[in-house]
């Protein structure tokens, strides 16, 4: 079965013959078995089996984004934390941009990241990026425990002017969630926010 055609009792098998614990997500910090749907469907995810076990295929483009003040002081925008509409808080402390978005099915790294700062900040202008590196990871995934999952990432960085610098940071407003981002301040002797 293809990717898009699946529904939700087609996941809900395919999770169970691989024994996947999915009747435990949407508890702590795991999203729900609609969220890994919703995803396929969006063709920001695929699901295959390889080598006997089921795999989650991601690519993701993350930004790092800064703003230098009057000053010459550097900050850089993190998110902070991420408020579920049934009452959940999940701290994403791992996240190695300040923004990410899972990348569709033909899209480009840049094409996303652009995505995301429209998307998740409100800024449509298209500012230069700097692309700083690729990394290819499997692991559990934090969002979806017990189904192993493979990351492409992208990581590119951008300073924005200061006119579209909101001071008290951003909010996502999403129908199951809204996001928070912070800036914190940054010098090049103490990198500890440039993860």
């Amino acid at each position: 079965m293809k990717n898009n055609e699946m529904t939700l009792e087609n996941l809900e098998e395919m999770l169970r013959t691989f024994r996947i614990p999915y009747l435990e997500w949407g508890k702590g910090n795991s999203k729900t078995l609609v969220h890994l749907l919703k995803e396929i469907k969006e063709r920001e995810t695929t699901i295959q089996e390889e080598e006997g076990k089921l795999v989650r295929s991601v690519s993701v483009s993350y930004v790092d984004v800064f703003y230098q003040n009057e000053n010459g002081m550097t900050y850089k925008l993190l998110e902070n934390r991420q408020e579920f509409r049934d009452g959940r808080v999940r701290r994403r402390p791992y996240l190695i941009g300040s923004i990410a978005e899972k990348m569709k099915s033909g899209e480009d790294s840049q094409e996303a990241a652009y995505r995301a700062l429209s998307e998740e900040l409100g800024i449509n202008e298209r500012y230069i990026l700097h692309n700083k590196r690729v990394r290819e990871i499997e692991e559990d995934s934090p969002s979806y425990p017990g189904l192993s999952s493979r990351f492409k990432n992208y990581l590119s960085e951008v300073t924005l002017p200061r006119k579209n610098v909101r001071l008290e940071g951003y909010v996502e407003e999403q129908r199951d969630k809204n996001t928070f981002w912070i800036w914190k301040p940054i010098n090049e002797k103490n990198e500890k926010y440039r993860r």
